[in-house]
């Protein structure tokens, strides 16, 4: 598929395909982990994606990541789940990036600088008048802004982040809210996959797809 973002119709590639893709099978790593007993869930801060059971994150992951490495006619439909999830997947390259920082007195290879190189090697190639920050610079808030630079490439706004509050109102008082804020309908009641027993092996096998290139 192909997503629609800001900037119209798009489908990563090059060096924004290569850490976007970094960071979602990170993402998808700690969700399996939590899905096997090994760590706590995870929260991002965005809770229309933290309040997702694992299966639907990744369900949700899955969709987000094929409209955004395949190359298709047809966009699916913006909503706040799906905007959410990419959004998680740039929290986790800045978290990527936080472990990265405090383990690198411990680190003498060039790889201490991996995550960080990647983000700056995005930058360069699609923001090339924008001001980045240096590949050994250490302060984790100018990779916020830094990663901020290019989730607004895909990204509209950052409606996801308040989308949540629509399930606590009645239906009135949402439509009032919806009124004064401009957010579609669908965007806000969407409700995430919920994939069968059956399904879930396909999701996995397609998951391993999108990470890897390769077809199982």
């Amino acid at each position: 598929m192909t997503w629609r973002a800001s900037r119209g119709k798009r489908v990563l590639t090059g060096t924004e395909r290569e850490f976007f893709l970094t960071a979602f099978g990170s993402l998808v790593d700690e969700i399996r982990a939590e899905l096997a007993g090994h760590r706590e869930p995870a929260e991002y801060g965005i809770a229309v994606f933290d309040r997702l059971q694992p299966w639907s994150k990744l369900a949700v992951l899955a969709d987000v990541g094929s409209a955004l490495i395949h190359k298709t006619e047809i966009c699916p439909k913006r909503t706040a789940i799906s905007e959410g999830a990419i959004a998680a997947v740039f929290s986790q390259m800045h978290v990527l990036i936080e472990i990265e920082i405090d383990l690198e007195s411990d680190t003498d290879h060039e790889g201490r600088f991996l995550f960080r190189k990647q983000v700056c090697s995005a930058l360069e190639e699609l923001c090339p008048k924008a001001d980045q920050p240096e590949i050994t610079c250490g302060d984790i808030d100018e990779w916020y802004y830094a990663l901020q630079s290019l989730s607004d490439r895909i990204l509209w706004d950052q409606d996801y982040l308040t989308a949540d509050v629509f399930m606590d109102l009645d239906p009135d008082d949402t439509r009032d809210v919806r009124k004064m804020t401009g957010m579609d309908h669908e965007y806000v009641t969407a409700i995430a996959p919920d994939p069968s027993e059956p399904e879930r092996q396909a999701l996995s096998l397609r998951l391993r797809e999108l990470i890897h290139g390769v077809e199982y």
